[in-house]
């Protein structure tokens, strides 16, 4: 269950086929943001992606986006933008049980985890 998923399932909007970004803190001036379509209570993810903040700005102007943090809420300020409480285990716990139940599962071989920007050590490691 991405944390990103959480954000716009944990937002309480129950429009079908709603559009919506979730956006969260990556440190050094970027940020995580994640595009979903809602629909029945699911969330579709459409991308993920690791912007810098004006690239988020941008992004989601004249959109719907959902936040955790007070910080991104201002610089979205030309987006329609809903401040969250940040998900937490048990949100994820519900979310992830409510998968199971609808048999969106995969195989432990298949089980991945998914990082939107490379570790540190890729990052800064020497050639």
């Amino acid at each position: 269950v991405s944390v990103l998923e959480a954000c716009v399932l944990k937002s309480g909007i129950k429009y079908d086929e709603a559009r919506v970004f979730a956006a969260l803190d990556a440190q050094r001036g970027e940020v995580y943001l994640g595009e979903y379509v809602l629909n029945k209570g699911r969330a579709t993810l459409k991308e993920e992606v690791l912007l810098t903040r004006d690239e988020f700005a941008q992004r989601v102007q004249g959109k719907v986006a959902v936040t955790p943090d007070d910080e991104l809420a201002k610089v979205a300020r030309s987006a329609d933008v809903l401040r969250i409480e940040r998900p937490n285990s048990a949100d994820i716990a519900r979310i992830g049980l409510q998968k199971i139940a609808r048999g969106e599962t995969v195989s432990v071989e298949e089980l991945d985890a998914n990082y939107i920007r490379r570790s540190d050590a890729e990052i800064f490691a020497k050639p």
